[in-house]
């Protein structure tokens, strides 16, 4: 008698139809991969090795509208630091700038200064509050020297929460600057007090208690999202969602990203093997803290937790640290401590990348330009120092045997060593406007995210020191097959060829 199948569930047969349903694949599955929806590589990961997958929530599996969001923030703290901090109301004519400040800047407490630095922790830019300094005021302050960050005074901008955070703190400086009599410019003590209205409105639920009354108006719903999680588990994958956010936000927001988007998974909670709120990330990469119930998550099939720690996770799970790719927004509580202290895989997601690779494409012009600088700047350099050798030879010979021939000689090459100067002058002033006009297509007091003048800037630097991936968004994902090798390109020195 020929075997019968176990009969297949209705819910597991809409799976199975569906997963080999290529019709449903994006149109955008391809190779080619636009670059601003790329997965860029670090590190080489193969997702076969992986067998769990954990996400951020908020930056990550929920893209804020940028302006309405940070504009909430900055408005709610500025009101609480006149109701509670009593500061004079004149300061609620400061207006928000939503390109003031960018992640990676470091803010220096003592002096209300916002610092750019590269990769050596070396200052290139500074600015007084909205006030750009000087090369000169720049050195005396910080000396063209590696600052060191540990100090109380720094303060990093490591998230997008923080960016409103630090315009208010900067117009609030301007304001001090401007008002001593009102707000005393004692810029330490206006940044903790910024920081705690910021970190109350956090606290008390007033931000997110106005998200959730109109979430349409505050939260991105990316329509690729429930396919690159459907995705990731078709590739045999667990999915976990790991955030410092209580129960009753995680769970309206998850709702309204995920709920009734694919007919067979119609709750967001059908989408993930674990759940873990108020995290308390970094902590919960460095603590043996465990697992706690989560009274109001009583849902069917759904393991909800709070707080815990690492090791009790991942034998929730039944996998190992190296088999557990973490995707989050926050370079040091998602992406650095994930990485260093429990050897997971990681992903950094930079909601800002799509502008960068637009301002990317449009300063190519402009970067080709100083390209032909440089390289004429280089031919110049290279003729005055033949220049200068020459004439030194000259001088020299003039006063051991003066005579008019010679002498004749040096005035020639003197004049053309001038002129020679001038016009290394001239394309040096010329130069730097081509390099203002370049900063200017990313941001325009302070470039791009990336690099800091020629250097890769400190932010850039910790991405590459920690993430294994990078990308614009989760479902970028969606553009790449699930068992997809992730190779880095070659590492070059600066003599390869």
């Amino acid at each position: 008698m020929k075997p019968t199948s176990p009969p297949v569930r209705p819910a597991r047969a809409e799976f199975l139809r569906k997963f080999f349903d290529f019709s449903r694949l994006p149109v955008d599955y391809d190779w080619k991969v636009e670059p601003a929806r790329r997965v860029y590589v670090i590190r080489n990961l193969r997702m076969d090795d992986i067998s769990a997958i954990g996400f951020d929530m908020d930056y990550t599996l929920a893209i804020y509208h940028k302006r309405e969001i940070e504009q909430l923030a900055f408005d709610l703290s500025l009101k609480k630091l006149v109701e509670d901090w009593k500061y004079p109301e004149e300061v609620l004519r400061v207006r928000y700038d939503p390109e003031a400040v960018i992640r990676g800047l470091v803010i220096d407490r003592r002096h209300g200064n916002f610092l750019k630095m590269d990769q050596f922790h070396v200052v290139s830019r500074v600015q007084h509050g909205k006030r750009a300094l000087g090369a000169e005021q720049r050195k005396e302050l910080y000396h063209n020297r590696k600052i060191r960050l540990g100090q109380e005074r720094y303060f990093s901008v490591d998230t997008l929460f923080g960016l409103p955070e630090g315009s208010l703190y900067q117009e609030l400086v301007e304001f001090a600057d401007a008002n001593p009599q009102l707000v005393s410019p004692d810029y330490e003590r206006i940044y903790d007090d910024v920081r705690g209205a910021l970190d109350m409105v956090h606290r008390d639920n007033s931000l997110k208690s106005q998200i959730l009354a109109d979430p349409e108006r505050y939260i991105y719903r990316d329509p690729r999202l429930p396919a690159t999680l459907e995705k990731f588990l078709k590739g045999g994958k667990k999915l976990f969602v790991l955030t410092n956010s209580e129960w009753y936000f995680t769970e309206a927001v998850m709702g309204f990203l995920l709920d009734g988007q694919i007919d067979y998974m119609p709750r967001w909670t059908d989408y993930f093997d674990a759940v873990g709120v108020e995290a308390s990330k970094p902590s919960f990469f460095l603590t043996d803290a465990p697992l706690m119930p989560v009274p109001e998550a009583q849902i069917p099939g759904v393991r909800a937790f709070r707080k815990g720690s690492v090791a009790p996770f991942e034998e929730l799970l039944g996998t190992r640290s190296e088999r557990v790719l973490f995707i989050g927004d926050h370079i040091y509580g998602d992406i650095l401590r994930s990485k260093k202290h429990c050897n997971w895989r990681t992903v950094m997601i930079i909601e800002e990348m799509e502008h960068e690779i637009e301002a990317d494409r449009k300063a190519r012009p402009v970067l080709r330009e100083i390209e032909r600088f440089l390289r004429r700047i280089e031919r110049h350099d290279f003729k005055r120092n033949l220049l200068q050798m020459k004439l030194a030879m000259l001088e020299q010979t003039y006063e051991d045997a003066p005579g008019e021939s010679v002498g004749g000689e040096l005035e020639f090459q003197r004049v053309s060593l001038a002129s020679l100067e001038q016009k290394v002058a001239e394309m040096h002033a010329r130069l730097a406007e081509l390099e203002g006009e370049l900063e200017r297509q990313y941001n325009a007091s302070w470039g791009p995210l990336f690099r800091a003048a020629s250097e890769i800037s400190r932010f850039g630097h910790q991405v590459q020191g920690y993430a294994c991936l990078y990308t614009g968004r989760v479902s970028n994902f969606l553009a790449y097959p699930f068992n997809k090798f992730f190779q880095s390109p070659r590492e070059r020195m600066p003599h390869d060829l």
